[in-house]
């Protein structure tokens, strides 16, 4: 019974813990098109990810995505 007792009041201590700050969006732009795409985003944390990509051999079996610069990305 008190390992019960003991194991609720830990799991309640638990939950009760500090909830995260939530980020807030400052900067958004996505450019989508049929052969290429832009998108880039910034939070209030400093949270910050872009992606640029083109459409490469459209209509081919090799047809592909190229990620310009798939790595930038900061937190």
């Amino acid at each position: 019974m008190k390992f019960a007792i003991v194991f609720a009041a830990l799991f309640a201590l638990a939950i009760a813990g500090p909830v995260a700050n939530e980020a807030d969006i400052v900067r958004s732009d996505s450019e989508v098109g049929p052969e290429s795409h832009h998108y880039e985003f910034e939070t209030s944390d400093g949270t910050h990810a872009a992606s640029d990509g083109t459409l490469l051999n459209a209509g081919s079996d090799a047809e592909f995505t190229n990620m310009l610069d798939p790595s930038l990305m900061s937190y």
